[in-house]
């Protein structure tokens, strides 16, 4: 029995030495791992932060550049739309903040002929008159006005303007001068281009109404025959010009009237 015992006891110490080397063994290898473990200086830490602040500023640059491109193409867009935008503007009503193009237009035009070339942005009214005639029509655009005097109520679809009124550059005549250019000058012109206008009161010719030509103007007519038409414009003063001496370089033109004379 005792010899059983003994037996036992040594087989239990055996079983706790197999028990301590089999827990001592992964013990040492944790140490030995843990100490085997390359430890990071100062200098290594702060280049990795170093490498991280880098990478984000580098980020964050990209991410400006995306943003500032987008917003780009965005305001490139809605200039493009803008500019469509003015271009429909001015094909409809011609009033835009873009220069237009300066419409040349003949003094022996009908009211169809003038809406053709000008467009349906005007107004148009008729009332009885008073003297030469028994109606008178105004056809009316912005910057220019024509008029018409006819006997039946209806305007007859192939007469021509009694009176024309020009107040904008947009359209021009067979005359090479503008608004606001100096009265003197457009004086000097006309006596090249065209005769003066005769005064039938006076007996005279004046210096500043000239008799209006184009190329379909009827051969051989003269003011005298009522058959021609009259340029004049009205000043910027009003003060009263008795002759082209008179006239300095600051006097410009304000309007442009082109009519047949009635007396």
């Amino acid at each position: 029995m005792l010899e059983v015992g003994k037996v036992i006891s040594k087989e239990g110490n055996g079983l706790k030495k197999f028990l301590s080397i089999f827990i001592f063994i992964p013990l040492v290898f944790t140490i030995i791992t843990g100490c085997s473990s390359p430890q990071k200086t100062e200098e290594e830490l702060k280049a990795e932060i170093r490498k991280e602040i880098e990478a984000e500023e580098k980020l964050r640059k990209e991410l400006e550049a995306e943003i500032s491109a987008e917003i780009e193409a965005e305001s490139q867009k809605k200039e493009g739309q803008g500019e469509e935008q003015k271009e429909e503007s001015t094909n409809v009503g011609q009033t835009t903040t873009k220069e237009v193009a300066t419409i040349i237009l003949s003094a022996f035009m009908t009211k169809d002929q003038i809406k053709e070339k000008l467009g349906h942005n005007y107004t148009f009214e008729t009332e009885e008159a008073d003297g030469y005639t028994s109606y008178y029509s105004r056809l009316k655009y912005d910057g220019i006005e024509f008029s018409f005097g006819h006997d039946d109520k209806k305007l007859p679809t192939d007469q021509y303007p009694d009176f024309i009124r020009i107040t904008s550059n947009n359209y021009k005549f067979n005359y090479d001068f503008n608004i606001g250019d100096s009265a003197l000058d457009a004086i000097e012109y006309c006596e090249k281009n065209f005769e003066n206008g005769y005064d039938r009161h006076s007996d005279s010719y004046m210096y500043d109404v000239f008799q209006y030509k184009e190329d379909n103007t009827p051969k051989g007519a003269t003011d005298r025959d009522f058959d021609v038409l009259i340029i004049r414009w009205k000043y910027n003063t009003s003060e009263s010009f008795y002759s082209k001496d008179e006239i300095s370089q600051d006097v410009k033109i304000e309007s442009i009237d082109i009519f047949t004379p009635l007396d």
